[in-house]
């Protein structure tokens, strides 16, 4: 049973690869080389190159993130590997745990400091200075929530990292 399992997971894996190889070429044959772009100075302001960027980048997280359930899938079947992996990774979890609690205070006092601005608007004479605050308010709270992805998105790709760093150390440990 767990070698058909391992099977599965394996056939998984590789038609992932191959969807992600097909997705590539589709977003290549849409951008023929030598392609100009008015007005951009450079191939990465492209829409279409950017696109692509992001699939490849989110192709790569999910591929990582497979792996990583493929190797905890295995580890499963293996009660001594999993017993030691247990540890190291209640470890990880206290450490995702407090970057997420520093995450959530500082998205509060990030909250704070808007309402606290928001509440300090001025009443002003001029469709100039009005549209001038109303303008950094918007910019602060996009700030605000462009620094939260972000630190969510690293905090995701550091902990995808982790676990197939613990399973590659795993898997050698117990190959050995």
């Amino acid at each position: 049973m767990f070698s058909t399992m391992m099977k599965m997971a394996e056939e998984s894996a590789q038609q992932f690869a191959a969807m992600q190889h097909s997705q590539t070429q589709m977003l290549q044959s849409l951008m023929p080389s030598g392609m100009v772009v008015p007005g951009a100075t450079h191939v990465a302001l492209s829409p279409l190159s950017r696109l692509a960027n992001f699939q490849n980048l989110v192709s790569r997280a999910l591929t990582r993130q497979l792996l990583n359930c493929q190797g905890l899938w295995s580890l499963s079947f293996n009660a001594d590997a999993l017993g030691e992996l247990q540890g190291d990774v209640l470890k990880m979890q206290a450490a995702i745990f407090e970057r997420l609690s520093a995450q959530q205070a500082q998205w509060k006092a990030g909250l704070e400091d808007l309402e606290t601005l928001a509440g300090g608007i001025k009443e002003v004479n001029t469709l100039s200075k009005l549209f001038e605050q109303e303008s950094n308010l918007a910019a602060r709270l996009g700030a605000l929530v462009s620094s939260q992805a972000t630190a969510t998105m690293e905090l995701m790709e550091s902990v995808q990292i982790g676990y197939g760093y613990l399973l590659a150390r795993q898997a050698q440990d117990t190959q050995d």
